[in-house]
């Protein structure tokens, strides 16, 4: 699920004035835009950076904590299975990959997880608070997240409940490198958005979604996702827009970093962005960044959920994010089950 984006409130703002700017695409020679290279590069760098993950990082141990090198080699046994596409070993679905601070998560989840964000502009200071509930079956897991939004511009102030989220995602893909040095993984994801008919939500979102998740070594996580938004409703019916992001962690476990209470330390930085396809945002692109950092608290006797909190800091990075959003600091709280 996204987490920064224009809010329904900017949106229906911006309709009711019609005052719509475009930002002129910057175009690299060939008429290519950079942005569309970018999110070229997203798509492909995984599968390209992989096989130079750091060869002096310690193999990965296996979930009943024994040396990956002493497991059977892929040789004598076959870890894959579902007709071949998924393999046993993945680090997929073992709750290693950090929840991105900025953009979708795409991990395997049981959790409840609440989010605040707050952004300031000229004049204009914007709050969203998001719940998350998460269930797993096996590697099917079923996401429902409802937003509550709240804008204060000029003295004037505007809120409401944003559309139900639901989504459901799947992985379509695994590959484990020899020895267990890295593994990488494809997720297929849908969106739906029910609208609450208040001021902020009144259109239908569907967003078909793919991620790639990859493990580089011991510390490096790598996780980009892609989707296609495609609005239905009176607002902004027909809208089609290109959502992507990117999530890049350093996982420190406590022998690492010994912080007390702290099972792992998770160092982030992030990108978030949207081209818009069709519609009267055609042509606007928004790319944001956050850095932060998301701790992993040690599970106690009388606290059965582990504890994920987080917190980052929100810039724009183009001139579109800049029109949206000056600043802003999101806080994250995970519990999982």
């Amino acid at each position: 699920m996204g987490t920064v984006k224009m809010s329904g409130i900017g949106r229906a703002k911006e309709a009711a004035t019609g005052r719509k700017r475009r930002i002129k695409r910057r175009l690299l020679p060939g008429g290519v835009s950079w942005r569309q290279c970018l999110s070229a590069l997203m798509l492909a760098g995984l599968g390209l950076a992989a096989p130079c993950a750091g060869a002096g990082d310690q193999p990965l141990t296996t979930p009943a904590g024994l040396p990956a090198s002493t497991a059977v080699s892929a040789g004598a046994v076959n870890h894959r299975y579902m007709l071949g596409l998924l393999d046993e070993r993945s680090t997929y679905g073992t709750f290693w990959f950090p929840e991105p601070l900025l953009g979708g998560e795409m991990d395997v989840d049981r959790e409840v997880r609440v989010d605040y964000f707050h952004g300031e502009h000229a004049g204009l200071r914007s709050d969203k608070a998001t719940g998350e509930f998460e269930y797993a079956a096996g590697q099917l897991t079923l996401e429902a997240e409802v937003p509550y939004e709240r804008e204060v511009s000029g003295g004037a102030t505007t809120a409401g409940l944003g559309a139900v989220e639901l989504s459901a995602r799947h992985p379509v893909f695994e590959y484990v490198a020899p020895g267990r040095s890295w593994d990488y993984t494809v997720v297929a994801g849908l969106e739906a958005a029910i609208p609450t008919r208040t001021r902020v939500s009144r259109d239908t979102e569907v967003v078909p979604k793919l991620a790639q998740l990859a493990r580089l070594g011991k510390h490096v996580s790598v996780q980009t996702n892609v989707g296609y938004s495609m609005l239905f409703g009176p607002d902004e019916g027909g809208a089609r827009t290109l959502e992507y992001s990117a999530a890049f962690g350093y996982d420190l476990d406590y022998d690492d970093l010994p912080l007390p209470g702290v099972a792992h330390f998770v160092p982030q930085f992030g990108l978030k962005g949207t081209r818009g396809l069709r519609g009267p945002d055609s042509g606007l692109e928004q790319l944001f960044g956050v850095v932060g950092a998301r701790l992993d608290m040690k599970s106690f006797a009388w606290l059965a959920p582990q504890l994920r909190p987080g917190v980052g800091f929100v810039f724009p990075l183009d001139a579109g994010a800049r029109r949206e959003e000056r600043w802003g600091v999101i806080m994250s709280l995970v519990f999982e089950y």
